[in-house]
């Protein structure tokens, strides 16, 4: 028995069970794209890797209420011993459910670097059918058998789907005010901020120095802030995309015409930050093949980059503004 589900394949985006989520909304009602209406609110938070605290920079974009108002579907976290995790998931598909697991690693035969040899929790794994002796289970669009034992001794947490009425009509105007006085508030009250975090990490951190101590380039707060201020970007633009596609016959007004500058910067600057992330990563293959690579002009290249990357933010909220005056 295998229910069909229909993942998304772009990995950079979401975080794994973000991914799980608006896959499921993409399987039932073959539409997401709302999920990405706060993407752009950022805050910082501290959190510990390695027994090391860092700040890092999270997008704050309450993808389970949007879920809930716009498509009336809800995610239900049920904590349960390990046979009752088990029966629940038996129940959900019996009845023609998906199911979103939290699985510690420990039990994934799919990742050989874990099973067996180390634990670690909050890892999505989206379970679609079950045969004799394995359950069918998807990490991102990865299909792929666990034996049911691992999956009964390595699963924390089910969520199970909720259908509701939705409560809500999509109202193009009004998301694209929202949409732009979010963005708005944001430059007002955090970009400094969080600018003047970015530009002492690119300053002051040392690349080689922190990947050696986390244990490898996800444990580095800067790569990661890099990368979610370009997941943030692109969200957001695919959100003004999907608005803009309403009523595809509509003679685009002042307003909208304006967005139309807002999508080539909110692209500009995505293409940066993944560039600047880009670079990183293949820094840290190097130093990863051969510990005594150095490259002295790394932080030097960052900084002229991430100075660029400023301008634009600037140019980026100077439209805002402007579309805000407009209202």
């Amino acid at each position: 028995m295998e229910i069909e589900y229909l993942p998304l394949k772009d990995r950079n985006l979401y975080g794994c069970f973000e991914h799980a989520y608006i896959s499921v909304l993409n399987t039932y009602i073959g539409e997401y794209r709302l999920i990405n209406k706060k993407s752009f609110n950022i805050q910082l938070c501290q959190q510990s890797f390695n027994n090391f605290n860092r700040d890092i920079l999270q997008i704050q974009d309450k993808i389970l209420q949007i879920a809930l108002e716009y498509y009336g579907y809800g995610f239900k976290v049920n904590q349960l011993n390990n046979e009752e995790n088990e029966e629940l998931i038996k129940k959900e598909l019996l009845e023609g459910n998906i199911c979103i697991i939290n699985l510690d690693l420990f039990w994934d035969s799919f990742r050989e670097d874990y099973y067996k040899k180390k634990h670690t929790d909050y890892h999505a794994r989206v379970v679609t059918g079950e045969t004799e002796e394995n359950y069918i289970l998807y990490s991102w669009d990865d299909k792929y058998l666990l034996h049911k034992e691992d999956l009964k001794q390595g699963c924390l947490e089910v969520i199970t789907l909720e259908r509701f009425e939705v409560e809500k009509d999509i109202v193009k105007e009004e998301l694209i005010k929202e949409l732009i006085q979010d963005m708005y508030q944001f430059y007002c009250t955090d970009f400094i901020k969080l600018f003047i975090i970015i530009k002492q990490g690119c300053n002051d951190f040392n690349l080689y120095k922190e990947i050696r101590e986390q244990k490898n380039l996800l444990g580095v707060a800067f790569f990661l802030n890099c990368r979610t201020l370009a997941k943030s970007r692109e969200r957001v633009r695919d959100y003004i995309l999907y608005l803009l596609s309403k009523e595809k016959e509509h003679v685009l007004n002042k307003m909208e015409i304006k967005l139309k500058e807002v999508l080539d910067l909110l692209k500009e600057v995505a293409d940066k930050w993944w560039f600047v992330s880009n670079i990183l990563i293949k820094e840290a293959q190097a130093f990863e093949r051969d510990s005594s690579h150095v490259n002295k002009d790394i932080n030097k290249r960052i900084e002229l980059l991430v100075q660029d990357i400023e301008q634009i933010e600037y140019k980026l909220y100077n439209c805002i503004d402007t579309i805000r005056n407009g209202f």
